[in-house]
């Protein structure tokens, strides 16, 4: 599975206690990256340092300039990093970045809220500011900070498993995209990857959060959700910063991306999957070509096989109910059976269709795929 949490927090409540207001009305931010060049470091010493090693040929390792102290100490090395409670610190010889999930930072106990507005992520970026200072001395200002990377989600409670959407995911393409795919299992369905600017991944959110958690931390309750549930998370991730700039029409400031607010980032998120993916682009895909159900009951009748009705039962036989009902679609293919039957043979023919589904549906329980990709456009996208 696609594993995206940075931090966790073992959680052993009944599943309608944790997954009490699961389901988002808007957008929400899940993760933030800024970076800086406008820092501090009063003590290297709070640091963690990672050096390069030596390569080979060389008689010393090579380490790159990292930062001066505040007292003048000159850092060097491959990077310098802190690991806080809800946050990534990491200075390159890029700057400082931090890494935070406003979510966790907020809500520790309740890892399924997605801060939808300004004013919460503003909050929860205060608190990382401190939690830094307090852990590390390291002083930095947002109002000089860039987004480098910003997830912003969506999650729903379906009426199915995820499990059953696969086969709306591999029908699904993400429009401009050079449609790189990748499906781990039955519970993680990724567009775009991670090299590219932006990335859209849907994931079953419960089963994802259980299995960062030890056995013991699972109640029993909960231990049947590891293997798959009904609650989906779409994620739109935006992974570097010009891109970030052409999404949201700024300066990829953070201030500037807070400025947007909930609205501005549910607009996106809305924009996004309407242009990219639920384009409708996927329904010729399904769609049934009439031209040859045409030249079927052609065929049929040259081979001269009895009457009307029996041209009708026996295009119906060759082309299988569940692709009558699933693709072609009873209307259109009593549409072509109109010029070989009368009216009143029609509704029989409507009827037996309808009475062979139902028997199909009973021992095969399909599902429609186009059903399937609505009930995700409608659950993300509208």
């Amino acid at each position: 599975m696609n594993n995206n949490s940075t931090f966790r927090h073992s959680d052993c409540r009944k599943p309608s206690q944790l997954l009490q207001n699961f389901d988002t009305i808007t957008a929400g931010i899940d993760k933030l990256n800024i970076t800086t060049r406008g820092y501090i470091v009063p003590d290297a010493s709070r640091l963690n340092i990672d050096y390069y090693g030596r390569k080979a040929g060389n008689d010393a390792p090579i380490q790159q300039h990292l930062f001066i102290s505040e007292g003048g100490e000159l850092i060097e090395g491959r990077r310098a990093y802190y690991n806080g409670e809800g946050y990534g610190l990491n200075i390159s010889s890029y700057g400082l970045n931090v890494v935070m999930s406003p979510a966790k930072v907020l809500h520790p106990s309740q890892p399924f809220i997605l801060p939808s507005t300004a004013d919460e992520v503003a909050a929860a970026a205060d608190i990382v500011t401190k939690r830094i200072k307090h852990d590390t001395g390291v002083l930095f200002d947002y109002a000089e900070a860039i987004v480098c990377r910003m997830d912003i989600a969506r999650q729903k409670a379906l009426n199915r498993p995820v499990s059953d959407y696969a086969e709306a995911f591999s029908t699904l393409r993400l429009k401009g995209s050079r449609q790189h795919r990748r499906t781990y299992g039955l519970q993680t369905f990724q567009f775009n990857d991670s090299g590219s600017s932006h990335q859209l991944v849907f994931y079953d959110k419960i089963a994802e959060y259980l299995s960062g958690l030890t056995p013991s931390q699972v109640s029993d309750a909960m231990r049947p959700l590891m293997q798959g549930s009904n609650h989906l998370r779409a994620e739109l991730r935006l992974l570097k910063t010009d891109y970030i700039k052409k999404a949201t029409a700024t300066d990829a400031n953070f201030i500037s991306i807070l400025n947007g607010g909930g609205d501005g980032w549910q607009r996106l998120y809305l924009h996004y999957l309407n242009s990219k993916l639920f384009t409708g682009n996927y329904e010729q895909r399904l769609h049934f070509d009439n031209d040859r159900l045409r030249a079927l009951f052609a065929a049929l009748q040259q081979q001269g096989n009895g009457s009307g009705r029996y041209i009708v039962r026996q295009a119906a036989a060759a082309i299988g109910i569940r692709v009558i009902v699933d693709e072609v679609g009873i209307d259109e293919f009593l549409k072509v059976a109109a010029d070989y039957i009368k009216e009143r043979q029609l509704r029989n023919v409507r009827n037996y269709i309808k009475e062979a589904a139902a028997i199909s549906n009973g021992i095969f329980q399909p599902i429609d795929t186009l059903t399937l990709i609505n009930d995700l456009r409608q659950a993300f996208a509208a």
